[in-house]
């Protein structure tokens, strides 16, 4: 899997990016899975996490401590779509992740 941190994506760029289906250029890549795109977002309040999925890419957004929060967005190789189902779970699970990793 491919991951883009950009912490300079504006929400308009993001619903661009949206519209757009990844996945064929993706599944040109026989060993890429996935591609993610990772948006921190800063100075906000706790919310709680959001995550929708389409066939082939899902989008949510998590609440992280210190008033953060990441927004992404993964869409999957068209070739093999299941293949990206465990790096899609780290990705939307990672504040839960997180809390355990602090917890020990």
């Amino acid at each position: 899997m491919l991951a883009v941190y950009d912490p300079l994506l504006t929400d308009e760029e993001r619903r661009r990016l949206m519209s757009h289906d990844f996945g064929v250029q993706i599944g040109t890549y026989r060993q890429l899975k996935a591609v993610c795109l990772i948006h921190p977002l800063r100075w906000t309040d706790a919310f709680e996490g959001e995550r929708h999925e389409e066939e082939m890419w899902t989008d949510g957004r998590h609440s992280l401590p210190d008033r953060e929060g990441e927004s992404f967005i993964v869409w999957r190789n068209m070739m093999e779509p299941k293949s990206a189902d465990g790096a899609i779970s780290c990705i939307a699970d990672f504040p839960s992740n997180l809390a355990r990793l602090y917890a020990t």
